[in-house]
């Protein structure tokens, strides 16, 4: 099963959240799109769009960046972490 892209307003706190993280490192599209091993406008296109990005994408994105993304899913008595940890690229 592929994960699915998340809402609209949860999409766009995640890309605020990114980008946030970006400019506290000093992380430029190109720098993210070089450790990502992809084209600037890549980069660019999962920002401007996020609607359309891959949770795995936001956590490659945040791993190259040093984090980590956790999701949790809670649904009556269960409950599931699925955790995507990307070591960063040089």
């Amino acid at each position: 099963m592929h994960a699915k892209a998340p809402s609209a307003a949860n999409s766009d706190l995640l890309v605020n959240l990114l980008v946030r993280i970006m400019e506290e490192e000093g992380v430029s599209q190109c720098e993210l799109a070089r450790r990502m091993g992809v084209e600037q406008p890549c980069v660019s296109k999962r920002l401007s769009h996020p609607e359309n990005i891959k949770l795995k994408d936001f956590g490659e994105m945040l791993g190259v960046l040093g984090c980590e993304l956790n999701v949790t899913i809670i649904h009556g008595l269960f409950n599931h972490n699925i955790k995507w940890v990307q070591n960063a690229r040089p």
